[in-house]
């Protein structure tokens, strides 16, 4: 997968680059904030699965612990005092889950935001280009094609080596693993057996 998205990456940015190297480039200045927007949206992500996941594993354990105990509850009748702290970390974790849900569509939707604004910028800078009768693309005038291509490709580079992200962060923490193991392996051990 890292070979493909690498690939895709070199490819859109070679067919954008022939289409059209000065449309292209000032394409490129919206590569930062794309990847600022994407950075927010999956820190967003991130985080807020982890938020989730820890209150409703107190809820979780909380239950676990009455069901486990359910004859001393009984015996004490103190089944709507569980019901009532069980719902408490119910509550919690609804609370915490709506608040996820929330910066996960806040993140999603800038995302979007700044790939139509991407797509808003592209066209204006390509009808000025093609507006403009001083400014050509090897001898010849920009044309529509020439922006959407140019467009495309550079939009396209950016997604697949957004998409090789995950499996490059699989190949360094395999690195790691393997320096690692290596090290222990070729270490002299302090206590010698003979």
């Amino acid at each position: 997968m890292m070979v493909f998205a690498s690939s895709m990456f070199v490819a859109g940015f070679a067919f954008s680059f022939v289409r059209g190297w000065y449309l292209s480039l000032l394409l490129l200045v919206g590569y930062p904030v794309l990847g600022f927007a994407s950075f927010l949206m999956a820190s967003a992500l991130t985080k807020g699965f982890i938020e989730y996941t820890k209150a409703y594993q107190k809820s979780a354990g909380f239950s676990e612990q009455a069901i486990s105990a359910m004859k001393v509850v009984h015996s004490y009748g103190q089944e709507k005092l569980e019901i009532l702290n069980y719902t408490k970390y119910l509550v919690i974790a609804k609370n915490v889950g709506i608040r996820t849900n929330m910066n996960q569509a806040i993140g999603i939707a800038s995302v979007f935001s700044v790939i139509f604004w991407f797509y808003a910028y592209s066209f204006y800078v390509g009808s000025v280009l093609i507006l403009s009768p001083t400014i050509k693309n090897k001898g010849v005038q920009y044309t529509g094609g020439d922006v959407v291509s140019c467009l495309f490709g550079i939009l396209l580079g950016a997604f697949y080596i957004a998409g090789a992200l995950p499996n490059l962060k699989a190949i360094i923490e395999a690195r790691i693993a393997g320096y690692n193991i290596y090290s222990t392996i070729d270490r002299n051990p302090e206590i010698i057996i003979d």
